[in-house]
């Protein structure tokens, strides 16, 4: 017996969201995966369902994938739409089917309300792509765990996905919590869900207790010297090392520096901080300020940038990031035959002076103004300090100078 492709295409819908239980996107789907079928069929004059017809209609998907005329997103919810009025024609009902070992992915109902939550985060592509990640292996472990639809998602499954990954990445777990609830809170307000357990979804951030050496404020020293500094790239090198052991300014926020943000009348610098998008204003004492009139007056590359630090090559601009700044330091301590990273990071030197100024009987709240930080609870990893080290320092940021070469 024949049937009108029309009343083809709406049983299926039906049958999907009787599936789904929800139909709060129903004409969204008709828009995306089901107008598309009628579109091709009365194009090639065809009024019934048919398999062969639907075969072809798969053909000229694939075309216009191939043409680029949309892209793998919306060939995947167009296929999705075949498929799902192929089951439900030849089965008379809808049933989920997963990707679950080597069996073919038929459609998969959590994918979709990842894709629209993703849709909205606001974050670095590191971080959205960590998120869909956890989303997705979240989504295949419900699967596998016998659920198919939003309304059965309980917080008993999120408390046993939490712990299952925390038997293979327990540092992440803040992270994974966090998704878990927006996602959940996304479904909510969605309509997708009908109770809100987004806020129940915490796991406390368990940081590795072990204090974070601070570079050896000998080995910084002996860099120092040994830099050349009648070269260009000596000047600037020196320049950027003896920044950050009076600033203790980020490695990220150096090479985002720009000429503009130097006072040298009143020998300060004012920077927007890239971790807290936070303003900091910080004193120069007279060794950074030669250093780095030096280096602008004798040794920094004629260019249109007005980043404070320029590549030694061409093209004359900034550095990319942080990492270069470090790799700065890396190459000068290699020459000066001390240990390259490991404490001897621009970081290291962060903790270098929090620990210095512990030392010499400065508040912590004091450490936590130099380093930018808005309260004295992240100052606190940053200071290395042991009993027998104290009685045995005398060094001062006096000694932290090169002579010039």
């Amino acid at each position: 017996m024949k049937i009108l492709i029309t009343e083809a295409v709406e049983s299926a819908m039906n049958a999907f969201f009787d599936a789904l239980g929800n139909d709060t996107y129903k004409e969204q789907y008709r828009s995306t995966h089901f107008n598309p079928i009628l579109v091709e069929y009365k194009r090639m004059g065809e009024d019934y369902y048919d398999e062969a017809v639907n075969d072809n209609v798969e053909k000229i998907y694939q075309s216009y994938l191939e043409a680029n005329q949309f892209g793998k997103r919306t060939f995947n919810k167009r296929l999705r739409g075949l498929r799902i009025l192929k089951e439900v024609i030849k089965t008379g009902n809808f049933k989920w089917k997963f990707k679950i070992a080597n069996e073919e992915i038929v459609t998969n109902l959590f994918t979709e309300s990842i894709d629209r939550y993703i849709g909205t985060r606001d974050l670095s592509p590191r971080n959205i792509d960590f998120e869909k990640k956890t989303l997705i292996k979240f989504s295949t472990f419900l699967i596998e765990n016998g659920v198919y639809r939003y309304q059965d998602i309980t917080y008993d499954h999120i408390v046993s996905f939490i712990k299952l990954v925390s038997l293979t990445s327990p540092g992440s777990l803040d992270k994974v919590a966090t998704a878990l609830s927006k996602y959940m809170r996304k479904l909510f307000d969605e309509h997708l869900i009908f109770k809100d357990i987004s806020h129940l979804i915490k796991v406390k951030r368990v940081k590795n207790g072990k204090v974070k050496k601070a570079a050896d404020i000998n080995d910084i020293t002996k860099i120092l010297k040994i830099i050349d500094r009648n070269s260009s790239v000596g000047k600037r090198d020196y320049a950027i090392i003896v920044l950050a052991c009076f600033t203790g300014i980020r490695a990220g926020d150096i090479v985002n520096i720009k000429l503009s943000d130097i006072d040298w009348k009143n020998k300060e610098i004012l920077i927007i901080q890239g971790k807290t998008n936070s303003y900091l204003k910080l004193p120069l004492n007279n060794d950074a300020c030669a250093a780095l009139a030096d280096y602008v007056l004798n040794g920094r590359p004629e260019t249109k940038s007005d980043k404070l630090f320029i590549r030694s090559l061409a093209p004359f601009e900034g550095f990319r990031d942080g990492v270069s700044i470090n790799n700065i330091l890396r190459r000068r301590s290699a020459d000066a035959g001390v240990m390259v990273g490991g404490k001897n990071t621009i970081h290291g030197i962060r903790r270098m002076i929090a620990t210095e100024m512990i030392k010499s009987d400065q508040s912590i709240y004091t450490v936590a103004q130099i380093l930018g930080h808005q309260s004295i609870k992240p100052s606190r990893q940053y200071i290395d300090l042991d009993v027998e080290g104290l009685r045995k320092c005398t060094l001062s940021f006096d000694d932290i100078r090169g002579d010039r070469r």
